[in-house]
């Protein structure tokens, strides 16, 4: 690997884990919150509490859209 590379490769990595540092694992950024304020998984609304709390759900999946 040359130092350019070396680089390169450092800087999309920064630019990933920005990404990933924006996403939190609460119901806003699960997969299967589609349709708020109703969990799909579950046919369900969670409590606002449990929402807000990140990785307070096991079933959370993250479907790669950080919106």
């Amino acid at each position: 690997m040359s130092a350019i590379e070396l680089r390169e490769v450092r800087e999309a990595l920064r630019r990933r884990l920005r990404e990933l540092d924006a996403v939190r694992a609460t119901c806003e950024h699960c997969e299967h919150f589609t349709n708020p304020p109703t969990c799909a998984k579950f046919e369900a609304v969670p409590p606002p509490e449990f929402r807000r709390v990140e990785g307070a759900c096991e079933h959370w999946r993250f479907d790669g859209i950080p919106f």
